[in-house]
């Protein structure tokens, strides 16, 4: 798994927000049929509430979800990469997430702008990952 930490500026003020896609996920529907894929995308937005239990999450697209946890990356790294194995284990599917931290005073375009950057590198990199650069 591929993960770039950011270092600075860790402090409990901090709130990390993540934008994951589920990787493959046309072929999935392709392979298994649409009413399995929407079964699919209901029992994986459970597993990101039950696993992450977020501030917020929301399905922005058909396969991707954007949530926001409180506190830094450091503080939520283990709660996320366990995201990953559950998603993998439960469902038999994999995930590329996005990670940003930002402080009460981020600007919302720019950080969706980095998070579809990050998720797209977490896809490059060999899909299953979480990149926060």
């Amino acid at each position: 798994m591929l993960c770039v930490i950011k270092t600075d500026n860790i402090s409990k003020e901090m709130n990390v927000f993540g934008l994951i896609d589920i990787d493959n996920f046309t072929r999935f529907n392709h392979k298994f049929g649409y009413e399995q894929g929407n079964k699919l995308l209901e029992i994986f937005e459970n597993l990101i509430n039950e696993t992450l239990n977020p501030l917020f999450s929301k399905r922005l697209n058909s396969d991707e979800f954007i949530f926001q946890l409180n506190g830094s990356f450091k503080e939520n790294e283990r709660v996320l990469f366990d995201l990953l194995s559950i998603i993998k284990v439960k469902l038999g599917i994999t995930v590329s997430i996005g990670i940003t931290e930002t402080d009460e005073n981020y600007d919302y375009k720019q950080n969706i702008k980095y998070l579809m950057s990050n998720m797209l590198i977490a896809k490059r990199n060999g899909k299953n990952k979480i990149c926060l650069k």
